[in-house]
């Protein structure tokens, strides 16, 4: 059974290297705006050295998953363009209810 007292989102991007440089720029205003949220516990970013192109965060959240859709949404619809604009080969998401 999922607990509304908190969750864990995970994320994988794929994207060309040769765009990191404009997705970070476009993600700095969204990453500040995510950890100055109260309910927003960490929010961790890695690269691969291997393979640069892929990113994976963790974000760790204390409000409920309906509350933190509408969350997204908001800070979706402003990155929205940016992120075509860098061309994200793929996207992988899951989240992870703490209990």
């Amino acid at each position: 059974m999922a607990s509304e007292s908190g969750f864990s989102l995970h994320v994988t991007v794929y994207i060309d290297p040769a765009n990191l440089p404009k997705f970070f720029e476009y993600l700095k205003p969204v990453y500040d705006t995510v950890i100055a949220e109260p309910e927003c516990r960490f929010f961790e970013l890695y690269q691969s050295p291997e393979d640069p192109g892929t990113l994976r965060w963790v974000e760790d959240w204390t409000m409920s998953t309906q509350d933190f859709m509408q969350l997204g949404n908001v800070l979706m619809a402003s990155l929205q363009g940016s992120i075509q604009s860098v061309a994200v080969v793929a996207c992988r998401v899951g989240i992870h209810y703490l209990v």
